[in-house]
């Protein structure tokens, strides 16, 4: 899977600004332009000033006076230069039946071919700290635009959607088309088909992706961290089963009742530009991923709805364009997240959202070899409690 921009499709705006613009169907979001400026731009107040970064979601609440806008950023209001704020265009949808399908996890005896006793009784190796980010199916009632062809790897048609669907097929990785064609990306401008009774598939199209199951990672970064306790390999690696105690404190409550247990499947990737050593991307289904610059509607999941915090591109505090962030260089990534030592990088996700890493333990058996999930578990993908899937638009 490849997703070209990850961080523009992330965790979202401060519970108290969701409440108030719980009313606002439709708001009018912008981007927040502040490059340069490690301590962020002034936004005036009645008050003074109040300081806001490069990329954080703006609502704007009021019109143009003098230049400024009215906009809230993290349930704050100010006055900030209509020319340093983007306009963040969407599709006036807030929902898709898609998202009433069966989101809840898959039990872990199913997902493993082993027992929970067996799997709470294995021996926990700590992997690091990790930032999280979600992803998602892209729906096509989300991304209307031109009607073009969709083409297989090989140039045949397989059939016509909007060309903003499919480069969010690019994006997310797989999709699912307003006739129901289910859509996975397959190289520039080419796409494959997969079977309607899964959700789709991870790296290399070997292993199934199953919502607030699967995570995409940094194979190669995560071989690392688990050499010390077993050899694997960037290729061997996929489908390794891992546990997240604070994803199990927090009692999330999924849709069929149930707390999320805290355990996932390493069985998917992105680019490793994004998805660096010590990230991680959860997959949601065809739930919202959490993008800040939309309607809360779009973006909410049960990882949210929960309480799970995920990395937002302004927790990266320096950019020198607007789509060009500056990333700590490796050597200078602080040890301890939380009381980096001076010298060590204090201007992205390492230090800023250093309160949303999670800690992340591999789980290994009695034979010393790491547990893993089943690479195709019985599963009956995306269903409904009716037994019928939404109706199929004709195009």
């Amino acid at each position: 899977m490849f997703r070209h921009n990850v961080f523009l499709l992330i965790f979202a705006v401060s519970v108290l600004q969701c409440k108030e613009s719980k009313a606002e169907v439709n708001p009018d979001m912008r981007k927040v332009v502040c490059l340069n400026s490690e301590q962020g731009c002034p936004c005036k107040t009645d008050n003074g000033e109040f300081r806001i970064f490069h990329a954080e979601a703006a609502r704007v609440t009021g019109p143009s006076v003098g230049g400024l806008l009215e906009i809230v950023v993290r349930g704050k209001s100010c006055r900030y230069p209509a020319s340093a704020l983007v306009v963040m265009p969407y599709a006036p949808v807030l929902t898709s039946p898609w998202q009433k399908a069966d989101h809840s996890p898959m039990a872990v005896d199913r997902l493993t071919g082993i027992s929970r006793t067996d799997l709470d009784q294995a021996e926990r190796f700590s992997l690091g700290r990790f930032w999280p980010t979600f992803y998602h199916l892209a729906l096509e009632e989300f991304y209307p635009g031109q009607d073009v062809p969709i083409l297989s790897a090989d140039g045949r048609v397989l059939g016509r959607a909007s060309d903003q669907f499919l480069q969010q097929v690019t994006w997310e990785g797989s999709g699912i088309s307003r006739t129901g064609l289910r859509l996975a990306y397959a190289g520039p401008g080419r796409y494959s088909t997969y079977k309607n009774d899964v959700w789709g598939y991870g790296a290399g199209g070997r292993t199934q992706i199953l919502p607030y199951r699967t995570i995409a990672v940094n194979f190669p970064g995560l071989c690392k961290r688990l050499s010390p306790k077993a050899n694997c390999s960037a290729q061997t690696i996929p489908g390794i089963m891992l546990f997240v105690p604070e994803l199990a404190k927090k009692k999330i409550r999924m849709q069929d009742g149930s707390f999320h247990d805290g355990y996932l499947c390493a069985t998917d990737t992105g680019s490793p530009y994004y998805i660096r050593e010590d990230r991680i991307d959860m997959f949601v289904g065809s739930h919202g991923g959490g993008n800040p610059f939309l309607p809360m509607e779009r973006q909410l999941n049960d990882y949210i709805r929960g309480g799970l915090e995920a990395i937002l591109p302004s927790d990266f505090r320096v950019w020198t364009g607007v789509n060009e962030r500056v990333w700590c260089s490796p050597e200078l990534i602080p040890k301890d997240p939380f009381h980096p030592a001076a010298g060590e990088c204090k201007i992205d996700y390492h230090v800023v959202a250093a309160h949303k890493s999670l800690e992340m333990f591999a789980l290994i058996g009695k034979d010393g070899k790491p547990l893993r999930c089943l690479g195709s578990p019985p599963s009956p993908g995306p269903h409904f409690p009716d037994g019928k899937e939404p109706a199929q638009a004709q195009k």
